[in-house]
């Protein structure tokens, strides 16, 4: 039993409450699993070894990483664990790195990275396979008069800032058609993202808010008449922003997929996909062996890719997938 004398009582039991209290509170903040805020870069390329930055919180000691894709990997650490030399490193809570290897025939798309650690596993985090080469925004680049040199064949990973557009200057050196893409509520981005083409003069030539086949996330092809300079703009249809409105922009020569034939077939089997493209003509066929695919699947999402020849990158979109996914259009 514990005894008090009588005239501390009070302070006493203010401070066992306060030992208490502070002893559960740093039990919480210590058993808090991890989040994933943000993965650079947002887009890790077919048969090469990526360089990863997880950010977010609770990060702590990664123990494991699990993807919807196979892939080899190696947890690097923290820029506080590899600076450090002493016997016990510190953690960075809010950063770590790690690299992952995956196969040159693993398809273009929508991915998934989720991270553990002794306290718990993170929600998933969407990110891309993608055979475009990756390019981070630079910090100031909200006027046409500072807009940012895009190099095409890229994909740029930005972050779109409340009441501004983000500029991008292209250089087009003779006629070429190029595609544009957005992605960015196809990785759990709240962006719904305005896209707008502007020739030299800043007339506007082209613009896409929404599309059918991609819901809230931009695209078009369009054909550059001559050489010049032209300019593409990027922001929110409400013009919200911060850190979470996050966005891959693609740009490149490669197809825009409206859908694929058939939308379902039997697991386990080689299936003759068709891909038609935004004017509904067919693109190009492709045979692909669906049990093999299937274990690279997210919240019941298989991805599909296409590359046409002379082609910088695919095209990619998806179909819905399941243990036993059977045709829906063979009658």
């Amino acid at each position: 039993m514990l005894h008090l004398p009588l005239g501390s009582t009070a302070r006493s039991m203010a401070a066992l409450c306060g030992y208490f209290s502070g002893f559960c509170a740093l039990s919480m903040v210590s058993a808090a699993p991890p989040v994933i805020e943000d993965i650079t870069p947002r887009g890790i390329a077919p048969g090469a070894t990526q360089r990863l930055e997880i950010r977010g919180s609770d990060l702590g000691e990664i123990t494991q990483i699990w993807t919807s894709f196979p892939a080899r990997q190696h947890v690097v650490g923290s820029d506080a664990q590899q600076g450090a030399a002493s016997e016990e490193p510190a953690v960075d809570p809010v950063r770590h790195s790690c690299q992952l290897s995956i196969a040159r025939d693993e398809q273009v798309g929508v991915a998934a990275i989720r991270v553990a650690t002794e306290a718990g596993v993170s929600p998933w985090q969407l990110l891309m396979i993608d055979d475009l080469p990756s390019l981070a925004e630079t910090n100031d680049h909200d006027q046409r008069q500072n807009a940012q040199p895009v190099d095409w064949p890229l994909a740029i990973d930005g972050t779109s800032d409340a009441l501004k557009s983000d500029y991008y200057r292209l250089e087009i050196v003779e006629p070429t058609e190029l595609s544009f893409e957005v992605v960015a509520q196809r990785i759990a981005s709240p962006l719904d993202a305005v896209l707008t083409l502007y020739d030299e003069a800043g007339e506007p030539l082209t613009v896409s808010d929404d599309d059918p086949g991609t819901g809230a996330d931009s695209r078009f092809v369009f054909r550059f008449p001559s050489a010049g300079v032209y300019y593409l703009s990027l922001r929110d249809v409400q013009y919200r922003g911060g850190a979470e409105y996050r966005y891959r922009l693609r740009v490149g020569r490669f197809p825009l997929i409206r859908c694929v034939y058939p939308l379902g077939a039997r697991a386990k089997s080689v299936v003759d996909f068709e891909f038609l493209g935004l004017d509904g003509a067919l693109l190009g066929r492709q045979n692909l062996l669906l049990g093999r695919l299937a274990s690279c699947t997210a919240q019941g999402q298989l991805g599909l890719s296409l590359k046409l020849p002379g082609h910088d990158a695919s095209g990619f979109t998806s179909i819905a997938a399941g243990g036993m996914l059977e045709s829906v259009l063979e009658r």
